[in-house]
């Protein structure tokens, strides 16, 4: 089993660690425009979904191989919950890297691009209030530990929705007969 968990484990954390590295750079760097933001948050997403799917294959690959094709929906949680660990940690790692070294402004400059964005899109009486509240949470996101802390659940949240999923579809249990 922990050789798949290392395996799985690694190639997920490693593909949500590169993916978003090549798409800082290929969209421009710490020198990218607020319109970045936007895309930014779709690969971000995108890339925690794909990298969740090293998870499931990870749990497939354990009950083919060594199960012999059957599997418990509660070892396939097991195995899935310890495999997230590793994305998960990579993710809030790299959160911090990027906050701290590849765009330290980063807190700031999309502090400014989501109060723009949503005085763009909603009623002036609406804006105020959304403003007063962004601003009472700004201290908040922009505090690295809560920040790491909270791409890491991101990450675990997301894979652990979808290896309920898929658990329940990879369960096999031996028939009786």
């Amino acid at each position: 089993m922990k050789k798949y968990i290392l395996r799985y484990g690694i190639f997920s954390g490693l593909f949500l660690i590169i993916v978003p590295i090549i798409i800082f750079y290929a969209m421009g760097g710490s020198n990218a425009g607020p319109d970045s933001y936007g895309m930014g948050e779709v690969v971000g997403y995108s890339s925690i979904i794909v990298a969740c799917i090293f998870v499931i294959l990870g749990i497939k690959k354990y009950r083919d191989d060594e199960r012999g094709g059957f599997i418990s929906f509660a070892e396939s949680m097991k195995i899935g919950a310890i495999i997230l660990l590793f994305p998960s940690i990579a993710f809030a790692a790299y959160n911090v890297v990027y906050v701290k070294w590849m765009d330290p402004d980063f807190t700031e400059k999309y502090y400014e691009y989501s109060l723009e964005k949503a005085k763009a899109e909603a009623e002036p009486e609406e804006y105020e209030a959304i403003e007063a509240k962004m601003e009472s949470e700004k201290a908040f996101f922009s505090n690295l530990p809560l920040g790491t802390l909270m791409m890491f659940l991101t990450v675990y949240l997301i894979g652990i929705i979808l290896t309920i999923v898929s658990s329940f579809f990879l369960a096999k249990k031996p028939s009786s007969a």
